[in-house]
């Protein structure tokens, strides 16, 4: 498997754990709301999700459109280079 196809593997792999940890995240704060604050109405519930979602699909997105970062690293732009010309 090349550089490239583990990277955008891994970069989905984030993607997916990032967003289920969100979506978790996002449901237990609407509960414990939904139990403490608002005497258990379901929708702290499902705005907690909701955000959990948003959050993921933004950072899925930015790590996506952002090809330079890898690891949450920056990479120059002549060491790219060099490993894809090391490649070839």
């Amino acid at each position: 498997m090349s550089d490239s196809v583990k990277s955008v593997d891994d970069k989905w792999d984030r993607c997916l754990t990032y967003t289920a940890t969100s979506i978790a995240t996002g449901m237990a704060i609407g509960i414990i709301a939904s139990v403490g604050i608002f005497g258990r109405r379901p929708w702290p519930v499902g705005l907690g999700v909701g955000f959990g979602a948003g959050n993921g699909f933004a950072t899925c997105k930015f790590d996506f459109t952002h090809p330079d970062l890898v690891h949450g690293k920056v990479q120059l732009k002549q060491q790219v280079q060099a490993t894809t010309q090391a490649d070839q």
